[in-house]
């Protein structure tokens, strides 16, 4: 059986706009003053969008200081995170969009010696994150709901199939993880949830 929707689309899944705000939020809770470096692949995309909602959004205590690009190659990377580490000392918090930037920011924190000193926050719930997180090189992650995306988007194509109308966006949200919620979200991520 095959059925046509094109009057009807919908989008599932994290609201850049959202998650840019939810970052901004979590890094201005470290305390203390909060000098930044951002990392992305290059000017424009999503990382643009996630940035400018970000930066729009900064608490007080919170400052961007550069951004690195790395060209959304993992093995620029931790070149990339050290020349800004390089070039500014303060910075004592780096953010990355990019799920692959997570073994370049903790290797260039290592390679500099600013384990204690700089932390990296990133996206998504990978082993690289949580050892990062244990180890003090990630100070936190945005878990994307993945299985909620796919339950709704089903769900959706269900109600669609029936004529019954679905929400044009849905935002699924993140859940920021630190050290402090660590193994609360890992168990919820092993009970299905």
């Amino acid at each position: 059986m095959s059925w046509s929707a094109t009057a009807q689309n919908f989008e599932i899944g994290t609201s850049y706009p959202a998650l840019g705000l939810e970052v901004a939020k979590n890094i201005g809770a470290r305390g203390g003053q909060q000098y930044l470096g951002l990392v992305t692949n290059g000017p424009g995309g999503i990382g643009a969008t996630i940035f400018s909602s970000l930066e729009a959004n900064l608490p007080a205590n919170v400052h961007v200081v550069a951004t690195a690009h790395d060209n959304g190659d993992p093995g620029k990377t931790e070149d990339a995170v050290a020349q800004m580490l390089i070039a500014h000392p303060n910075i004592n918090v780096i953010y990355a969009w990019e799920g692959t930037a997570v073994a370049g920011i903790s290797a260039a924190i290592k390679q500099q010696n600013r384990v204690g000193k700089t932390a990296g926050v990133v996206n998504d719930l990978t082993p690289q994150v949580i050892a990062g997180i244990k180890d003090g090189t990630i100070y936190g992650t945005n878990r994307q709901h993945f299985c909620l995306m796919a339950q709704d988007a089903v769900k959706y194509f269900v109600a669609i199939s029936r004529g019954q109308k679905v929400p044009a966006l849905t935002d699924t949200g993140t859940t920021f993880v630190t050290k402090a919620n660590l193994q609360q979200v890992l168990a919820e991520v092993a009970a299905g949830q």
